[in-house]
């Protein structure tokens, strides 16, 4: 092979790496085209930051249902105890022969 003929086919062989180059290009780029197309498709209105603003409005949502119910039973237990608690001491002094709830007007206001 004459240096003209080398020189030919590397001319060649690099047009036809261009050519190749060139198309693998366009081709990733449309391909990454509609991969973002699809993602913006996902959201509403393609609007991905209100879509996150959303959800986190709901986990703020859900922490204060969850806040609110563990000091409604906190509540509940507290109070279910004190009841409890002065049901146990109406018995005890029921059974003793004592009137409770003279007591209690008697005492209470001590209590209160």
């Amino acid at each position: 092979m004459t240096p003209e003929q080398e020189a030919r086919f590397f001319e060649r062989i690099q047009k036809i790496f261009d050519d190749h180059s060139a198309r693998a290009d366009s081709a990733i780029q449309l391909a990454v085209d509609e991969m973002r197309l699809d993602i913006a498709a996902a959201f509403p209105d393609g609007d991905a930051k209100a879509h996150c603003d959303y959800h986190e409005a709901l986990i703020r949502q859900a922490t204060k249902r969850s806040e609110f119910w563990e000091k409604m039973r906190y509540e509940i237990y507290r109070y279910g105890l004190i009841g409890f608690a002065i049901w146990f001491i109406a018995q005890l002094a029921h059974s003793a022969g004592l009137d409770f709830w003279k007591l209690w007007d008697k005492f209470g206001s001590v209590i209160k």
